[in-house]
């Protein structure tokens, strides 16, 4: 569980760092990329604690 805890920690933080950067997401083609970037890693981040066969979110 402590595992599954820091792993969204780091996805909280990601996404939160990445939104403070891209106000808009659609403004330019760089700003569309980074955020698809940022996505990119929070889908990851989130399919590694799917792995687990456990819901992270049960709500």
């Amino acid at each position: 569980m402590a595992a599954k805890r820091t792993v969204l920690g780091e996805l909280g933080n990601v996404v939160l760092e990445s939104a403070k950067k891209v106000k808009d997401p659609m403004t330019s083609k760089d700003k569309r990329k980074e955020w698809l970037e940022v996505m990119e890693k929070a889908s990851a981040a989130y399919a590694a604690i799917d792995q687990t066969g456990q819901d992270p979110n049960p709500n």
